[in-house]
């Protein structure tokens, strides 16, 4: 997110279809309690968007649990990894974190300035957007319409779909395969050198006799900046240390080309490595 360069209050009217909704993260319950019994949600200061918007909605990254909010006659049972809450933003304000949360003045961001954004009446989304894949999920913009027509967490981000569409591609190919297939590696990739264990997911698997496939799936997107590319480097490195074939298919190459190209590499490898595992 960019740094706000100068205090302000927002006064939010907006009603529209366009109007800009502020995707946030509620990561515990008293969070979820303050924002359903309190009617507020805070922003460090040096983190808080310099564009306005109009709306809040909520992701909530794992059960948070549930809560009785100002006039429901019974408790709220919340989804995990999923947006199912909105609100429309009433004003906001600069307030120090010690102020927001009285209970905790020995924080080390205490005297830290926080936005503090005051909200409406909390709606509920016809339908909660999973979080399917599952996808790191951080603060994103999107429209009002964009987040009331999204079935699944990428649709919000607006991430073209492309591991759907190489593992509808493996299908029917009658490739088999592991989706979403999470391994553990003894790693040395990271600058310090020190070994160390990570955990990777693969977009796709692929077992071979002689072999294995590791199939990353990458949406311009999520894949651009230096700091991605950085860590799909590493994880590179070390599926290749631990003799992964790695292909990448990029989503430009899926947008102008189709499956078939991808599917033909794909197999290419399958008969080196002396066929699929049956």
């Amino acid at each position: 997110m960019m740094q706000s360069k100068k205090p302000h209050t927002h006064i939010h009217t907006d009603t529209r279809k366009d109007s800009v909704v502020l995707v946030c993260i509620l990561k515990n319950y008293r969070d979820l309690e303050v924002l359903f019994k309190e009617r507020w949600y805070r922003i460090p200061f040096s983190h808080a968007p310099v564009r306005t918007f109009d709306y809040l909605a909520f992701y909530l990254p794992a059960q948070t649990g549930v809560v009785t909010h100002k006039g429901a006659s019974h408790p709220l049972h919340l989804y995990d990894k999923c947006i199912q809450y909105y609100t429309k933003v009433k004003h906001t304000n600069i307030v120090k974190r010690r102020e927001l949360l009285p209970d905790e003045t020995t924080h080390p961001d205490s005297n830290k300035p926080y936005l503090k954004i005051h909200i409406g009446n909390i709606m509920k989304l016809k339908s909660p957007i999973k979080n399917k894949s599952p996808r790191r999920v951080s603060f994103c913009f999107t429209t009002l319409k964009n987040l009331k027509n999204s079935k699944n967490i990428l649709d919000v981000y607006e991430v073209f779909p492309t591991e759907k569409i190489i593992g509808d591609a493996l299908k029917n190919a009658e490739i088999q395969s592991i989706s979403e297939h999470t391994i553990v590696l003894q790693s040395t990739s990271h600058p310090t050198k020190i070994i160390r264990s990570v955990r990777y997911r693969l977009d796709f698997a692929i077992y071979c006799k002689k072999g294995k496939i590791a199939i990353e799936c990458d949406n311009t997107k999520a894949h651009s900046s230096s700091i991605q590319k950085k860590k799909d480097e590493e994880k590179d490195i070390d599926l290749k240390k631990d003799y992964w074939e790695v292909i990448r298919i990029k989503e430009k190459e899926v947008v102008a080309h189709g499956t078939e190209n991808s599917i033909t590499r794909i197999k290419k490898v399958i008969k080196s490595l002396g066929g699929q595992v049956t």
